[in-house]
C-alpha cells in the first residue's frame, strides 16, 4: 500500500512536469506581474504610497493563509496548485476596462485586480514548497531549487525581451502594449496548468483544529534553528520588497521610458540567471550558511550605492549596478529557499507553509508601505547627498547587515565554515579544486572522470583531500584504484591512515594498490606495517611490500628480499617489485650481477626485455633500453642502428660500428658476447673503483652458449653504459 511519499520513478516524472511548469510560468509571470503593473499604476499617476502597497502586496497577499489551511483542508496540493494558477489567469482579464477608465478610477481597478491576482497566486505558492519539499531528497534540496530557479528565468528573460520589443513600437507604448502582454501572460499561464495536472501526488492540505497559525508560529520560535530560519527570511523578504522600490525610482525619478525598464529587467534576469549558474555546484557541498553571510554584507555595500547614486549618470550605470544588485539578491533568496525548504516539519506541512507566508505577508506590506512613506518624505524634505528615495534604500542597507548577522548564528547541516567558503571562492586552486570535483559528480563519462580524477589528485587542496577520502572510505568506488595510484605521484599525508586501513585488509580488491601507494610514504608506522607482509602467503603481496619498503628507505629486510628474489619462477610482476626493492636499498648494484639469469627467456621475449629495460630504468641509463627495444620489435635492426649512433662517441662502438651490425645481423651472438668482454681493461679492479663492477661480472661470467638476440642487445648496451 503506498504511502504519501513518492517512489524514484514518480519523482523523476513529477519533476519533469514541474521543470516544464516553471518555465511556462516563467514566460506568464512577467507578463502579468509587478513590473507591468508598476508602469501600469504610474501611467495612471499613482502615488508613492500606492507604489509601495504594489511592492509587498505579493507577498502581504499571504495573510488569506490564515484561514487556507481550515478552507482547503483535504484536497490534494495538486489540486490546489492548478485551480489556484488558472483562477489567476481569469482574474486578469479585468485589466481589458482600463481602455475605458482614467487616473484614480483606473488606478483602483488596478490595485484590487492585482490584488485578486496575488491573493490566488498565494493559494497555488503555498502548496509549491510541499510540492518541492516531495520530488527532491534532502541530498539535491540545493541543486533543485537552483534548476527549478534557473528554468523560470531563462524563460522570463525571453519574455522581457518580447516585452522590450513590443512596447519599442510607439502606438503600443502606452496601455494597449501593456494590455497586449498581459494577454500573452494570460494564455501562458493558461498553458501552464496543464503540467501542473501531471505531477503524481498524494498529500493533501491537513488542517488540525487548534493548530492555527499563530500557535503554529509559538512552536516554530521554540526551535532555535527553524526560528533563526524564519528570522533570516522575513528579513530576506523585506530587503526584497524594499529594494523592488528601483523600478519606481528609474521610472519616476531617473524617468526611464517603459521599454528601457524592461530592458532593465533584462538585466535583473540575465543576473538572476547567473546566480543561479554560479551557486548552483556551491548549494548542497557549501550550504547556506557561509554565502549568505558573505552574500549579505556584500549586498549591504551595493544598497549604499543606490541611496547616493547620482540621478544624472548614464543609464550605464544603473544598468550595472542593478545587475549586481539582483545578483546578489538572487543568491540570497535561493540560499534562504533552500533552508526554507528543509525547515518544513514533516508534519502539518501545510500549516507551517502557511504560517511562514502569512508573516511574511504581514512583514511585506508593512515593508512596503513603509518604504513608500519614506520616498515620499524624500521627496518633500531634501536630505544632503542622496536623492529622494535614498531614505528607503538606507533601510535595505540596514536590513541586509541584520541577514548577515543572523546567518552567523545558523547551523546549517553540513554547511562549511565561513574560513573554508572563503579559501575556496577567492584562492583559484581551491575554487578548480572545488569545481573538478562538482563536475566530476555530474558526469557520467569515464574518460572525463577519470581526467578530472587526474587533477583532483594533483591538488594538494583541502577540498580533494577530502574528496580523495570520501572515494577511499567507498567499498565499490571504481575510482580507487586511480586515487590510490594518484597518492603514490602525489603523496598526501593526511591520507595515510586511509591508504593503511586500505592495505590492511586482506580481502580488499585494491590491497596491493594501497601497499604500492605506501612507497610514497616514508614513516617508521609504515616500515613496521610493511616488514611482516614478507612473510606474507600472497607472493604479490610479499613483492609489493618489498618494493614499499625499500622505497620509504629500509634497508634492513635486504637479505630477506635477495633471498625473495632469487627464486626462479617469479611472475614478472613479483620479479620487477624486487630489482626496484634491491636497486633501492642496494647502491652497490649486487642484484645486476645476476640480471641476465634474472631475465631467461624461457619466461618468453616480453619477460626477458622488461626485466632488463627495468635495471637499464633504475640507473638512469640513457638511451632508455625500452625504447631501443621498442624500435627493435617494431622494425628488426632499427633500434640496434639507433643504439650505435648514440655509442659511437667512444672509441670502440665508432670503430667497429659495421662489424657490430653485420654479425647481430647474421645472429653470431657470442662473436658479440666476446667482443663487449674484450673491451674491459684487464686490470684488478674492485666494485669500489669501478661503475657498474656487478653488471660488468655478469657479462664476463655469462654463459655465451645461452645468448638470445635480446640479452646479447643487452650486453652492448651494459658495454657502452659501463665504458662512458
Amino acid at each position: 500500500m503506498k504511502t504519501q511519499y513518492l517512489s524514484q520513478k514518480e519523482r523523476e516524472k513529477g519533476t519533469t512536469h514541474f521543470m516544464r511548469w516553471a518555465n511556462l510560468n516563467g514566460l506568464g509571470f512577467n507578463f502579468l506581474g509587478d513590473t507591468i503593473i508598476y508602469l501600469m499604476a504610474i501611467h495612471f499617476g499613482a502615488s508613492n504610497l500606492q507604489l509601495g502597497y504594489i511592492s509587498s502586496i505579493l507577498h502581504a497577499s499571504g495573510v488569506v493563509l490564515l484561514i487556507l489551511p481550515w478552507l482547503l483542508a483535504g484536497k490534494n496540493l495538486i489540486s490546489v496548485l492548478f485551480y489556484a494558477w488558472l483562477a489567476r489567469g481569469l482574474v486578469c482579464l479585468g485589466y481589458g476596462a482600463l481602455l475605458f477608465l482614467s487616473g484614480k478610477t483606473a488606478v483602483s481597478l488596478i490595485l484590487v485586480l492585482y490584488t485578486l491576482f496575488c491573493v490566488l497566486r498565494t493559494f497555488g505558492v503555498v502548496a509549491t514548497s510541499p510540492i518541492q519539499q516531495m520530488l527532491a531528497t534532502p541530498s539535491t534540496m540545493g541543486a533543485f531549487v537552483v534548476t527549478l530557479s534557473n528554468r523560470f528565468q531563462v524563460t522570463r528573460f525571453l519574455s522581457q525581451l518580447l516585452s522590450v520589443a513590443v512596447l519599442s513600437f510607439q502606438q503600443l507604448s502606452g496601455i494597449v502594449g501593456y494590455l497586449s502582454l498581459m494577454a500573452i501572460g494570460i494564455t501562458v499561464n493558461t498553458l501552464s496548468t496543464i503540467d501542473i495536472r501531471q505531477i503524481p501526488c498524494r498529500e493533501v492540505v491537513e488542517y488540525r483544529p487548534g493548530q492555527n497559525i499563530f500557535r503554529i508560529f509559538l512552536q516554530s520560535i521554540r526551535n532555535r534553528e527553524r526560528a533563526l530560519t524564519l528570522f533570516v527570511k522575513w528579513h530576506t523578504l523585506s530587503l526584497m520588497v524594499i529594494l523592488s522600490f528601483t523600478i519606481p525610482f528609474l521610472r519616476k525619478i531617473v524617468d526611464f521610458p517603459s521599454n528601457v525598464i524592461f530592458l532593465y529587467t533584462l538585466t535583473g534576469t540575465l543576473a538572476t540567471m547567473s546566480a543561479g549558474y554560479a551557486l548552483r555546484p556551491f548549494t548542497d557541498r557549501v550550504g547556506s550558511r557561509p554565502v549568505l553571510i558573505m552574500g549579505s554584507f556584500l549586498l549591504a555595500g551595493v544598497s549604499i550605492g543606490w541611496c547616493v547614486i547620482p540621478t544624472t549618470i548614464h543609464w550605464v550605470g544603473f544598468f550595472l549596478l542593478g545587475f549586481f544588485t539582483i545578483f546578489l539578491q538572487a543568491i540570497l533568496l535561493l540560499l534562504v529557499s533552500r533552508l526554507e525548504l528543509r525547515s518544513i516539519p514533516e508534519k502539518n506541512k501545510m500549516g507551517y507553509v502557511s504560517m511562514l507566508n502569512f508573516f511574511s505577508a504581514l512583514i511585506s506590506l508593512g515593508m512596503g508601505l513603509f518604504g513608500g512613506f519614506l520616498a515620499d518624505i524624500g521627496e518633500r524634505i531634501p536630505f544632503p547627498g542622496i536623492h529622494s528615495f535614498g531614505l528607503t534604500f538606507s533601510v535595505a542597507v540596514l536590513l541586509a547587515m541584520q541577514i548577515g548577522i543572523l546567518s552567523f548564528f545558523l547551523r546549517d547541516a553540513g554547511s562549511l565554515s565561513v574560513k573554508d567558503t572563503a579559501q575556496i571562492l577567492f584562492s583559484t586552486r581551491n575554487l578548480k579544486a572545488f569545481l573538478d570535483i562538482y563536475h566530476f559528480h555530474s558526469t557520467e563519462d569515464l574518460n572525463t572522470r577519470k581526467s578530472i580524477l587526474l587533477s583532483i589528485g594533483k591538488s594538494d587542496t583541502s577540498i580533494a583531500v577530502n574528496e580523495m577520502r570520501k572515494i577511499l572510505r567507498n567499498p565499490l568506488s571504481t575510482e580507487k584504484e586511480d586515487i590510490l595510484k594518484s597518492l603514490f605521484a602525489y603523496p598526501k599525508p593526511a591520507l595515510l591512515e586511509d591508504i593503511l586501513n586500505e592495505a590492511s585488509e586482506e580481502y580488499s580488491y585494491h590491497r596491493v594498490t594501497a601497499l604500492f601507494a605506501l612507497g610514497a610514504y616514508p614513516n617508521k608506522k609504515v616500515e613496521h606495517f610493511l616488514l611482516p607482509l614478507l612473510e606474507d602467503r600472497a607472493s604479490t603481496i610479499r613483492s609489493t611490500a618489498a618494493k614499499s619498503l625499500a622505497r620509504v628507505g629500509n634497508t634492513s629486510a635486504l637479505p630477506i628480499i635477495q633471498q625473495l628474489a632469487a627464486d626462479p619462477d617469479l611472475n614478472i610482476w613479483d620479479r620487477m617489485n624486487y630489482i626496484i626493492a634491491m636497486s633501492c636499498m642496494d647502491e652497490d648494484g649486487r642484484y645486476l650481477e645476476h640480471i641476465f639469469t634474472m631475465a631467461d627467456n624461457h619466461h618468453g621475449t616480453s619477460y626477458g626485455q622488461s626485466i632488463l629495460s627495468l635495471a637499464a630504468k633504475m640507473h638512469d641509463m640513457a638511451p632508455a633500453l625500452s625504447d631501443l627495444y621498442q624500435e627493435e620489435n617494431v622494425a628488426p635492426m632499427t633500434g640496434l642502428h639507433i643504439f650505435l649512433d648514440e655509442a659511437k662517441q667512444l672509441q670502440p662502438f665508432f670503430t667497429y660500428a659495421r662489424q657490430l651490425t653485420e654479425r647481430y645481423e647474421q645472429g653470431r651472438y657470442e662473436e658479440l658476447w666476446k667482443w663487449c668482454v674484450e673491451r674491459f681493461p684487464e686490470t684488478q679492479e674492485t666494485q669500489e673503483t669501478q661503475r657498474f663492477f656487478y653488471l660488468k661480472n655478469a657479462i664476463t661470467r655469462y654463459n655465451i652458449l645461452k645468448a638470445t638476440q635480446d640479452n646479447t642487445f643487452a650486453a652492448l648496451y651494459f658495454t657502452y653504459q659501463i665504458l662512458r
